[in-house]
């Protein structure tokens, strides 16, 4: 797993998104290596996935506003993620 401090972008409310979809993979991988039944994870595993589709619009927004040279490929990556 990353380390929090490696998705620090210097914007306040990507780095709070990025804090917040930590928090969700820890809980789902605590969740998932305490043995729940796959229909206790969904409810966590759809927020995440809802809140990284947010997180990715806001991130792009971000990284044109700043002309982010690789902006082209992340969002290739994140439609394969989405």
């Amino acid at each position: 797993m990353y380390r929090l401090e490696s998705l620090t972008m210097h914007n306040k409310l990507l780095d709070a998104q990025h804090k917040e979809l930590y928090e969700l993979a820890k809980r789902i991988t605590h969740l998932n290596s305490s043995f729940v039944y796959s229909k206790e994870l969904k409810p966590f595993l759809r927020e995440l996935l809802s809140f990284m589709n947010r997180h990715f619009v806001d991130e792009e927004e971000f990284m044109l506003q700043i002309n982010y040279p690789n902006l082209s490929e992340h969002k290739k990556f994140t439609a394969k993620s989405s």
